[in-house]
């Protein structure tokens, strides 16, 4: 059974909107990101939705990519996407908070790809 947390909207973009819910099976909780679209009416946010489903689903699992939990597509007007629940939040809004800690990788005015900084 899926949840959702009343107005605790994480963010949005161009055709989604990405709020926090809990993930209640078999006995066990868990915090979700839940994206759906930010306009359900829209044919082409719910197409758009629906792709990034399919995406997700054939990459499965990786460790450079946010964990796909799973989806509510079939038979329901808006298609939801359930994600794991970054504890960093969003990449970019961890890019903005630290961007002034980031080291320079380029070397001489070149990119080098033997640097092996770590920001955290």
């Amino acid at each position: 059974m899926l949840f959702r947390s009343a107005d605790d909207r994480l963010g949005y973009g161009g055709f989604g909107v990405v709020v926090r819910g809990t993930l209640s099976k078999d006995g066990m909780r868990r915090e979700v990101a839940i994206k759906s679209c930010k306009n359900s009416s829209d044919r082409d946010d719910i197409r758009s939705i629906r792709i990034e489903i399919k995406i997700f689903s054939y990459v499965g699992q990786h460790p450079n990519v946010v964990e796909f939990i799973g989806a509510m597509a079939a038979h329901v007007e808006t298609p939801k996407l359930i994600l794991e629940l970054c504890k960093h939040g969003s990449l970019d809004t961890l890019l903005r908070k630290y961007s002034g800690q980031f080291l320079d990788q380029r070397v001489g005015g070149e990119f080098d790809p033997t640097f092996q900084g770590n920001v955290m």
